[in-house]
């Protein structure tokens, strides 16, 4: 075999994969939801008899509707089977075509039916069996058609009361002399055509002719057959009426559908179906759901749906609840307005309530469980049931504020504010440096402290106040870390003018009091952790303390043994702490063992105590070395002990080169397509880890299968073209590359 040869074979089987997978991905066209032909069953009878068996289906099910297509030849009549009933018999002189029909016990399967002729004559018969059908309602058949022609032409078929669905359309021809050469050919638009002759030699034959189609259509005229020569024919149209739709009607609490009802009704696909609900006292009809695709209106009450479907509807009543709405003095409601409104369940209301001049809007009470923020004059609520809310309004008073010199008040600050009617307001007088406060003074009848620079007043009504301050003297006490201010505390303390205060520093564990700093010109002694400052101003002093320095902890680095080693890589571990000379760096040192000279891996920043790795590559196979890690901290660089490592040995070759599938090809170890395969080996294979474990993996798998290959020369050759001649043409065309 040719390489061209072979890789024709791949091109046509990748070729063929693709083919199946396209038809794979072909979507089936959904069925439609006429009546179905299960199967069509033949019988032919070539000679003049009396008694013609017909055969049924070789599966028929209970429900299934039988329809039997029978041609005799010449004008015989034909007596109807017990259990059959006849929809038409007509002849044409030279021949008579019957059609029959029967829904199916169950136990026709196999069997056949006796279709008497009376004289003996030729015959032939074509059994349709159908499901999802009526099931009840009998196929519908034209009129005769009959001439002597080469177009035997059904009549056109106008069902009775029969609504526009996917109907089952059979056109049917008996024609005498069926055994004419030719083609046949079937009305447009019709498929699966079938033409039984009961037999091909005589002038006494026949043949049954039919094909079908779905259409929805409440009428149909198929247009003619086509057959090779003029003969006498009889020709039918028959429609087979399909299963009538479901439609569930229910209703949410509220009301109900009164036409057609509620439950389960049946009618013919295609029929318009009136709907009306009709809502209860303090309902409202809102919609039609379900499977509303076919209702014309979903929002009105009395509407329509077409039957296309088996369908569930439902009616959906709201409850609708009133809103009563009313306001305090003050102020009104402005929307929705001040009466009783109506809306729907869980309608959401927009709520604006206003005030009139000298009022405020405080909050809604009553039925406020549903009001999305009672204090907003402008909000919603939700009705899910009868409401009756108010929208409160106050009075409003004004509060005027000043201060002496010295001080301000800072709450609710100094000018005029404005109070709702029965307000506590907090009052918060703050002296000025040097100052303090001393009392409240005016219209100070419902402040509850007069003496208390954070008091509150009761507004009944507008009223004007002044804060009062004295001269005073601040004493700011702090300390820096390791230690505190015992005596006074630390803070702000205020004392008079002249005042001796007592100081007392206390250090914590490992600290000691160094001096106090700050005002300190009346203090005793800054030294003295007890002394004693007097207060002629507003000082601010501080304790300092100064802590008793550890000794440092230093870093350390420890080299650990190396792993995953490979004839051409190991990874290098060590494990360090930093101590208190956060961050440090860590590297490692490595050589081989016969070297002098060490190399070195990249510095890495460490900020925290831990383990560090590092894989080195593209070292030397069955080789040994020496590596130690390395800790680097404020330009110190410390070392862990050196360790030593030996990288691993590759696999040796077998004694014929290692190639042994390649030898088994060629049948000699001295092939040079086998010497450019070693070359490629030792050069780019083994030079690498992953190269080196294929040829490892080689070795251990490719013994047996060479031992096999070489047992046959129709393998040896098959393996040498379409395997190994290919691989080393590729090494070949690339070798400029890796040979360099």
């Amino acid at each position: 075999m040719s390489k061209t040869k072979g890789r024709r074979k791949v091109i046509h089987l990748v070729v063929a994969l693709a083919l199946m997978l396209s038809f794979s991905l072909v979507t089936a066209v959904p069925a439609l939801a006429a009546p179905l032909v299960a199967s069509v069953t033949e019988t032919a009878f070539g000679s003049d008899a009396t008694e013609h068996n017909v055969d049924m289906p070789a599966t028929v099910d209970a429900g299934d509707l039988l329809i039997v297509l029978f041609t005799n030849d010449g004008d015989a009549t034909v007596t109807t089977p017990g259990g059959w009933t006849q929809l038409a018999s007509d002849d044409n002189t030279a021949v008579r075509c019957s059609v029959y029909y029967k829904i199916a016990v169950g136990d026709e399967d196999g069997t056949t039916v006796n279709f008497a002729t009376s004289p003996s004559e030729q015959a032939a018969a074509q059994v349709y069996r159908i499901t999802n059908w009526h099931g009840t309602t009998p196929p519908e058949i034209s009129t005769v058609a009959t001439g002597t022609s080469t177009r035997p032409d059904p009549a056109s078929l106008d069902l009775a009361g029969w609504d526009v669905a996917d109907t089952l359309w059979l056109a049917v021809a008996g024609q005498d002399r069926g055994n004419q050469g030719g083609t046949t050919a079937y009305p447009a638009y019709y498929t699966d055509g079938i033409s039984t002759l009961s037999s091909s030699e005589g002038t006494d034959s026949c043949r049954t002719l039919s094909a079908r189609r779905v259409l929805a259509a409440a009428s149909e005229n198929p247009g003619p057959f086509t057959i090779p020569a003029s003969e006498e024919w009889v020709a039918f149209t028959i429609a087979v009426r399909p299963v009538p739709r479901d439609l569930t009607t229910s209703s949410t609490a509220g009301g109900s559908v009164t036409e057609p009802g509620e439950g389960v009704f049946t009618y013919d696909e295609g029929t318009v179906v009136d709907l009306v609900a009709e809502a209860q006292e303090g309902y409202r009809f809102v919609e039609w759901t379900g499977d509303v695709e076919e209702i014309v209106d979903v929002y009105a009450a009395s509407t329509t749906i077409t039957m296309n479907g088996d369908y569930s509807i439902t009616a959906n009543f709201v409850a609708v609840y009133d809103l009563n709405t009313s306001s305090t003095a003050g102020g009104s409601v402005t929307e929705p307005g001040e009466g009783v409104f109506t809306y729907d369940d869980g309608t959401i209301v927009d709520l604006v309530a206003e005030a009139e001049e000298s009022y405020r809007f405080v909050e809604w009470t009553g039925d406020v469980e549903d009001i999305a923020d009672v204090y907003d004059a402008t909000t919603t609520i939700t009705m899910n049931d009868d409401y009756s809310i108010t929208a409160n309004f106050v009075a409003r008073y004004d509060l005027s504020v000043s201060s002496t010199a010295g001080g301000s008040v800072t709450e609710p600050g100094e000018g005029v504010f404005t109070y709702d009617d029965g307000t506590i307001v907090d009052l918060v007088a703050e002296a000025e440096e040097s100052y303090r406060f001393v009392e409240w003074t005016g219209d100070v009848g419902t402040i509850a402290d007069v003496y208390d620079a954070t008091t509150t007043i009761t507004m009944y009504g507008d009223y004007s106040i002044t804060a009062e301050f004295v001269k005073q003297y601040d004493l700011t006490i702090s300390s820096t870390a390791g230690g505190s201010v015992i005596t006074p505390g630390e803070g702000v303390f205020t004392y008079d003018e002249g005042k001796v205060v007592d100081l007392v520093a206390e250090a914590e564990e490992d600290y000691q009091f160094d001096e106090w700093t700050g005002d300190v010109g009346t203090i005793a002694d800054i030294h003295d952790a007890e002394t004693t400052i007097t207060m002629y101003g507003n000082y601010s002093i501080t304790a300092n303390f100064e802590e008793v320095p550890p000794s440092p902890v230093y870093p350390t680095v420890t080299t650990q043994a190396a792993t995953s080693i490979t004839t051409n890589s190991s990874t290098l571990n060590m494990n360090y702490t930093v101590g208190d000379f956060s961050p440090v760096q860590v590297r490692f040192a490595y050589k081989k063992s016969t070297n002098s000279s060490w190399s070195y891996t990249d510095w890495v920043t460490k900020t925290a105590d831990g383990t560090y790795a590092e894989t080195l590559s593209g070292l030397d196979s069955s080789t040994e070395y020496d590596f130690k890690a390395q800790l680097k901290y404020d330009g110190t660089v410390i070392g862990g002990t050196t360790l030593q490592f030996t990288t691993d040995t590759p696999p040796t070759p077998s004694p014929l080169g290692g190639c042994f599938i390649a030898t088994a090809a060629y049948g000699t170890p001295t092939a040079e397509q086998i010497d450019v395969l070693r070359e490629f080996r030792d050069i780019v294979l083994l030079k690498s880890t992953a190269g080196s474990q294929f040829v490892a993996l080689y070795y251990q798998l490719s013994p047996p299968v060479a031992d096999f290959i070489s047992g046959s020369s129709f393998l040896r050759t098959l393996v040498r073209e379409l395997l190994v001649d290919p691989i080393v043409w590729v090494v070949e065309a690339t070798g400029y590359i890796w040979r360099n």
